[in-house]
């Protein structure tokens, strides 16, 4: 397969009342899009001092271990930041994961579309809906197909 193969199928998410065309993405660009939203999963997870300061606070109590904790929490700070599959996977099906993928998927067919706007519309009430509706596009089973 060519990185100009696409992967999925043409459909549409419905979100309110925004109907969403969404088409196929180039193998390249479904790489681009996990580079965004890795990136986008680790902005929204902060900094690993951040993530551990529960942790930090509790072993004030015991110097050692903290001291430890921070040499090891400061080599990983240099590394950059990560977050594993499993953060990635649960931050795809968050609101702003799934306007992300929404908005890479849809914009090309979807004249005027904005990541603010479908970040605005995509909520904690319908993201679980919005998310599988966009599966659904890319498995082939989609329960809004777009007719000529």
């Amino acid at each position: 397969m060519s990185a100009d193969n696409a992967v999925g199928a043409v459909g549409a998410v419905r979100v309110g009342d925004l109907l969403v065309t969404v088409t196929p993405l180039k193998m390249v660009e479904e790489r681009a899009l996990r580079r965004v939203l890795i990136k986008a999963a680790a902005d929204a997870a902060g900094d690993y001092f951040t993530r551990c300061a529960k942790l930090l606070n509790a072993m004030k109590a015991t110097p050692a271990a903290y001291f430890k904790a921070v040499e090891r929490i400061t080599e990983l700070a240099a590394i950059g930041p990560t977050v594993s599959e499993d953060q990635l996977f649960e931050f795809r099906e968050s609101p702003t994961g799934v306007a992300i993928e929404l908005f890479h998927r849809g914009r090309k067919a979807t004249p005027g579309l904005t990541f603010d706007g479908l970040r605005a519309i995509i909520t904690d009430v319908n993201v679980d809906d919005v998310w599988v509706q966009m599966q659904q596009v890319q498995e082939g089973a989609n329960p809004n197909p777009l007719t000529p």
